[in-house]
């Protein structure tokens, strides 16, 4: 059989399969593109976007930015602490930051909101003693044992677009460190 018999008979299968590969890299090189474009979007955003989280050194606690963008309107969930019977003590409502520069830091004020006297009187003298949130650690361990642990602290803020975000703090008593458990954009 000679080429030319060859390329009659087979011809149109052989161009059909060449299409059909050709078809099958532009689908795979499209879908990286995409994938590319996607992860770059990502990267853009997380290099350009806020992040907010506590800092704690020399017995002070403030709220520091360690993103590259400014974070504004910056609040705090208000923080309710609990007893063993999930009873609500007393309540922690956190100062608002309306201006938060890159790198910038910026002191965490609240206010308490006493449910339980007992409680009360037992946290006005540890307050000047001992920095929040690590307090709770010598109350739990003295006069007032039947206090739980920390829910998560709730940090919003936004960026120069206006975008939401939010930082999740745990304080970790025992250990006296603070911990992120996520940072991010929220969805509205």
């Amino acid at each position: 059989m000679c080429l030319t018999n060859f390329f009659d008979t087979y011809g149109s299968m052989i161009s059909t399969l060449a299409l059909l590969g050709t078809l099958g890299v532009l689908i795979k090189y499209t879908v990286e593109t995409t994938r590319l474009r996607k992860e770059t979007v990502k990267q853009t955003e997380l290099n350009q976007r806020p992040c907010v989280v506590l800092d704690y050194e020399n017995g002070r606690i403030s709220y520091k930015n360690i993103g590259n963008s400014p974070a504004f309107n910056l609040t705090v969930e208000q923080l309710d602490l609990r007893d063993v019977d999930d009873e609500t003590l007393f309540i922690l409502h956190f100062n608002q930051i309306y201006l938060l520069e890159p790198g910038a830091l910026a002191e965490v004020t609240w206010d308490v909101e006493y449910i339980n006297k007992d409680a009360e009187k037992i946290l006005t003298v540890f307050e000047m003693e001992i920095d929040f949130p690590f307090f709770i650690g010598v109350l739990s361990l003295t006069e007032f044992p039947q206090v739980a642990e920390y829910d998560p602290m709730i940090i919003h803020y936004r960026n120069l677009d206006n975008t939401p975000y939010q930082s999740t703090i745990q304080p970790k008593v025992e250990e006296q460190e603070i911990e992120v458990t996520s940072t991010g954009k929220v969805k509205e």
